[in-house]
């Protein structure tokens, strides 16, 4: 059984602010971690697996009486002498010892009668030969080649899941990504998420919870017979101040709004009483002053500069901007605003189980539409 989970997205925000007198350009979008335009998402695949019971069975090929026990054969040409016809049809001497074309266990001729003497088991435990009634135990998990009254021999092994190089028995937890799962016979029970404390320690959060560590508010929420993680930053920084969650503040012409944890360009503005929006011009005539607010790629921008008096050397009419696309990429159109630090979502089907082997939405488009919307 093959399983595939999900999943982080990771936000960077780039941002900075430049101011020149009068005639000035401020500029936010290019330089510190605390106001953010830019924005970019990483996706990570996890990828888990597991190792259901292996089984093996045969039996020896003789010739029964009627007791029901089988009966010793002799060698065709050698009166007298004991040997086996395999069942390949081959004559195999009194003590052989030999295998089928599959190879997965050893026989033995004895006084005319087959014998399984020994299975090979799994490449789990490296191929080995285990003999009859005996077993191997490889990295804590067993290996078996038994017997039965019937005759026949069978080899099984221990069930097992796996992430990261590492086996896990059926009972224990595994954390892939940011969600916590239980090994199972028949798959993966999907139990709760995982969070990292201020300590960088994982803590376990149960279905439909919530649990707010200093700024950082995580979410462990089953949505459309999916079980999602996420987590959200309360409240911002910007130049070393701290704003609440909703917040809208102001600095160096710039105008901002704190939302979902990330400092917002909501545009721009002239004086205390005069706002500029991002993409116009206001120029006022009678002071000589052109004031403009544009986006050039991830950056905002704010320009003022005096225009039409001896040694202005610029027009108070200037030419549009031109329209540059903006750098941050389109994630989902669903998606309002990049404050998720982290994100990760399974696929339950609504049974509690991880679903295989397509339990992994790979789809960013689908993922980030489905993200919670404040």
């Amino acid at each position: 059984m093959t399983c595939k989970l999900h999943l982080a997205l990771l936000f960077v925000a780039i941002s900075t602010v430049c101011a020149v007198p009068k005639s000035m350009t401020v500029q936010d979008g290019s330089g510190t971690v605390d106001s953010v335009k830019n924005k970019y998402a990483v996706l990570t695949e996890y990828l888990a697996h597991g190792s259901n019971n292996v089984r093996w069975e045969t039996m020896p090929n003789n010739f029964v009486g009627s007791d029901g026990k089988p009966v010793g054969q002799k060698m065709s040409g050698k009166e007298g002498a004991y040997g086996c016809l395999d069942i390949q049809g081959r004559q195999q001497a009194n003590g052989d010892e030999y295998t089928r074309p599959n190879g997965k266990f050893k026989y033995r001729c004895n006084n005319g009668i087959e014998e399984v003497v020994a299975c090979i088991s799994s490449s789990r435990a490296g191929q080995k030969w285990i003999k009859v009634d005996d077993s191997l135990e490889v990295n804590g998990f067993w290996h078996k080649c038994q017997s039965f009254p019937n005759g026949s021999v069978i080899y099984t092994q221990e069930n097992a899941c796996g992430h990261n190089g590492k086996e896990y028995h059926v009972g224990e937890e595994l954390h892939v990504g940011f969600l916590n799962l239980e090994c199972q016979n028949d798959g993966y029970k999907v139990i709760g998420c995982i969070y990292l404390d201020e300590n960088q320690k994982e803590v376990k959060l149960e279905r439909g919870a919530k649990k707010t560590i200093g700024k950082t508010v995580h979410y462990c929420e089953e949505k459309d017979g999916d079980l999602q993680y996420s987590s959200v930053a309360n409240g911002c920084t910007k130049n070393g101040k701290e704003y609440k969650e909703g917040e809208e503040f102001q600095q160096n012409h710039l105008k901002y709004k704190c939302e979902n944890g990330i400092t917002k360009i909501l545009g721009c503005y002239i004086d205390e009483k005069t706002d500029l929006a991002i993409g116009k011009d206001s120029v006022d005539e009678a002071s000589h002053m052109v004031h403009r607010c544009y986006r050039v790629g991830g950056a905002v921008e704010y320009q003022e500069y005096a225009c039409g008096v001896n040694g202005a050397g610029k027009s108070c009419h200037p030419d549009p901007v031109p329209v540059t696309p903006d750098d941050a990429p389109k994630l989902a159109p669903g998606l309002k605003a990049p404050g998720y630090s982290t994100f990760a979502i399974i696929q339950t089907g609504g049974t509690g189980m991880a679903a295989a082997p397509g339990n992994l939405k790979l789809d960013l488009e689908k993922i980030l539409a489905n993200v919670r919307q404040h």
